[in-house]
């Protein structure tokens, strides 16, 4: 034991000892150099899929927005129209662009819904009936947009033609309004024979027994 105490006290001194662990010291470097290299790359497949990911559902979306039959408009906080898509530009003109100011694109009663919303500056959604040209009815929905922070960053409207749903329901109340009609003198009628028959029946029981069933 003290022979070899000796010898490596010997290697040391002369240096031959570190030299031998010099190549052990290289392959551990190499290994962490390795190692932090597999992490860099798994973190830049990984931000490449999410990159991948978040573009294919921005392109469905502006797919999506683009295709419905909704006229879909959004504005910054400073009423600079940020999204317009194709049925809104049907419904509103081409003045409804991309850049332009949303109170100049509006027509007066969307233009004051969003100014009076505005000026309450509660940033509650609101759903409404609006009359527009030609007797149709469209149904908004203004509701805010908000960032992480919480901070008013602009709004969101939808319009929807519900015309039709509101020519069915005139019609129902319609149909409904002739059938009480044609009901209503047949019923008086049977309510005044039930009323004599009544008074009939208070002198025979058989008839007071018919008109109780």
């Amino acid at each position: 034991a003290g022979s070899m105490e000796s010898a490596v006290n010997a290697l040391r001194a002369d240096g031959a000892f570190d030299y031998l662990l010099t190549p052990l010291d290289s392959i551990k470097q190499l290994s962490l150099v390795v190692e932090r290299a597999l992490a860099h790359r798994k973190l830049l497949l990984e931000r490449e899929a999410l990159q991948t990911r978040i573009r294919l559902e921005a392109e469905w979306l502006e797919t999506l927005i683009a295709n419905t039959g909704d006229a879909i408009l959004a504005a910054d906080a400073n009423g600079m129209l940020t999204v317009v898509n194709p049925a809104a530009v049907t419904l509103l003109g081409e003045k409804a662009q991309v850049g332009a100011e949303a109170s100049g694109c509006l027509p007066y009663s969307l233009a004051s819904l969003v100014g009076n919303w505005l000026e309450l500056g509660s940033r509650s959604p609101v759903v409404m009936e609006v009359g527009w040209v030609g007797g149709s009815t469209q149904m908004v929905n203004l509701a805010p947009v908000f960032d992480k922070e919480k901070a008013f960053k602009g709004w969101v409207m939808v319009l929807r033609d519900i015309t039709p749903l509101k020519n069915a329901d005139d019609y129902r109340m319609k149909v409904l309004s002739e059938v009480v009609q044609r009901i209503q003198m047949p019923l008086v009628q049977a309510v005044n024979t039930l009323a004599e028959l009544n008074q009939m029946g208070r002198q025979d029981d058989r008839i007071a027994r018919a008109v109780y069933r």
